[in-house]
């Protein structure tokens, strides 16, 4: 057999390098969207719920161990450390606040049946008034928006400004 030759005139072979060009660059990227933050749901229940604070604050009359449990609990969310939180108010959940606290971290967790009870028990045995009321009624909320219930959602949130404490005159 011979060997092949071929003669490659001068338009060809421009023809064949843009070619190599043409596959050697990369396509056109697009830009891509900053990753969206996760959503911190306890911050937001809580910056939402601080617009309820009083003039005022009633205050309930509380043993010294549901203080310390609630203090410990705030210092390990402070660290991160939420499983800490939680395991700090455990043992204090005849007191609202602290039953309070302790729904809210277990929503941070994605458990919204036991967050809306909590929430609701801790509403009831609350004063109905002020931050603690809102923070009650926006965890339910938000609890029934993870179990798909929309409706009951908003009927949660509507609930939110009953909690707002009315006007003191000062004199």
């Amino acid at each position: 057999m011979e060997p092949v030759t071929a003669t490659l005139t001068k338009p060809t072979i421009a023809a064949l390098a843009l070619l190599l060009a043409a596959c050697a660059t990369d396509a056109p990227r697009s830009a891509r969207a900053p990753a969206e933050r996760p959503r911190n749901v306890l911050a937001d229940i809580r910056n939402e719920a601080a617009n309820y604070r009083a003039d005022f604050q009633i205050e309930l009359i509380r043993d010294a161990a549901i203080i310390d449990a609630i203090e410990a609990s705030k210092q390990a969310e402070m660290r991160g450390d939420r499983v800490a939180a939680e395991a700090a108010l455990r043992n204090a959940l005849d007191d609202p606040e602290a039953k309070q606290r302790y729904a809210e971290l277990l929503l941070a967790r994605g458990k919204a049946a036991e967050a809306e009870r909590l929430a609701r028990e801790a509403y009831e045995a609350s004063a109905k008034l002020g931050e603690w009321c809102a923070r009650s009624w926006l965890t339910v909320a938000e609890a029934r928006l993870l179990q798909n219930a929309p409706n009951g959602a908003a009927q949660a949130r509507a609930r939110v400004p009953e909690c707002k404490a009315p006007q003191v005159d000062r004199y």
